[in-house]
């Protein structure tokens, strides 16, 4: 199996899902907007990483 280089191309395509919103009515008088591909461990993941990082400066 050959495998490709990744470039930010491939990125972003892959970053598309995950900035879809989508609009969810709540009754006929309020809606609201949310991305159900969003993950929540990802921002947990970046948040440690930045924490680490501010320690060892």
């Amino acid at each position: 199996m050959t495998t490709q280089k990744l470039t930010l191309s491939h990125i972003k395509e892959d970053n598309k899902k995950y900035n879809e919103k989508q609009r969810i009515e709540l009754n006929d008088q309020y809606h609201t907007c949310i991305y159900p591909n969003y993950n929540n461990t990802l921002l947990k993941d970046l948040r440690s990483n930045q924490k680490k990082e501010l320690k060892l400066i």
